[in-house]
């Protein structure tokens, strides 16, 4: 990703096999913020690297950064939020297992993915560090859970993936917006 201030965020690692997370043939072992011609590593929350990888996914024209990184032991991994040179874990929704952060806004607000231990999706919007499921703040009558939040604009407006609530094999994307 890349913002406004030609900051741009992604990984470093080695090569490997095919990964489908990343779309190529790297092993993610660091999230790095690319400025003024140097490479800043963002760190991580703990893990190594080789299990889910560390990485990063977005970032605002505030320099703010989100992504993703293993944690202690590589069990798991977690969306983080790296700003003015420290990381931060931003957790799971309650019972989940995994997370992952996917974009923020100039806002701050931190949007993407929470995962229980059998990778079921639902789209996260973390507000101050606090994760809030996304689906509790459409009407209850939607057609649709919402999996993925992966992008803001500075209006507020949210798009993602969604499943079917009839149908949990059939997708589609969707656009969120705010109400006062």
């Amino acid at each position: 990703a890349l913002n406004n201030r030609g900051q741009v965020v992604g990984a470093t690692g080695t090569c490997g096999p095919f990964n489908t997370i990343e779309l190529n043939n790297l092993t993610p072992l660091h999230a790095v913020l690319w400025q003024n011609g140097k490479a800043i590593d963002l760190g991580n929350l703990g893990g190594d690297g080789k299990s889910f990888g560390i990485f990063a996914t977005g970032l605002n024209d505030y320099g703010q950064v989100v992504g993703a990184s293993d944690t202690a032991g590589d069990a798991n991994f977690h969306g983080f939020l790296w700003q003015r040179g420290h990381i931060t874990d931003l957790g799971t929704l309650p019972g989940d297992a995994n997370s992952l952060a996917l974009a923020i806004g100039n806002n701050g607000l931190v949007l993407g993915v929470s995962l229980d231990a059998n990778f079921n999706l639902r789209a996260v919007v973390w507000r101050d560090g606090t994760p809030a499921d996304l689906n509790t703040l459409v009407p209850v009558d939607s057609t649709l859970s919402l999996q993925t939040a992966c992008s803001i604009n500075d209006k507020g407006d949210i798009v993602g993936f969604a499943a079917l609530k009839t149908n949990p094999s059939e997708f589609h994307a969707y656009l969120a917006k705010p109400v006062s």
